[in-house]
């Protein structure tokens, strides 16, 4: 068997598995520090390469407000009431 190399950088790997984690309209909530439940809008990626996920808030109090997190921030909720 061939040897193959890695075509990602040293953590680079990480990044696109979790950048593949999540998708626009995936309901997710901020899991450390504050709460911040609602959809996903878009992922990205920076100028710098790093994946960065764009959250609207679903509370009343904030609804349709966004908010830029590193993927490690986020849990997805799959939860159906």
């Amino acid at each position: 068997m061939a040897n193959r190399q890695n075509p990602f950088e040293e953590g680079e790997y990480q990044q696109v598995l979790l950048a593949r984690q999540f998708k626009k309209g995936d309901k997710v909530f901020k899991h450390t520090g504050y709460s911040f439940p609602g959809v996903i809008a878009c992922v990205f990626e920076t100028l710098a390469g790093d994946i960065r996920v764009v959250v609207e808030s679903t509370t009343p109090q904030t609804q349709g407000m966004l908010h830029i997190f590193n993927p490690q921030q986020l849990t997805l909720d799959d939860w159906e009431p």
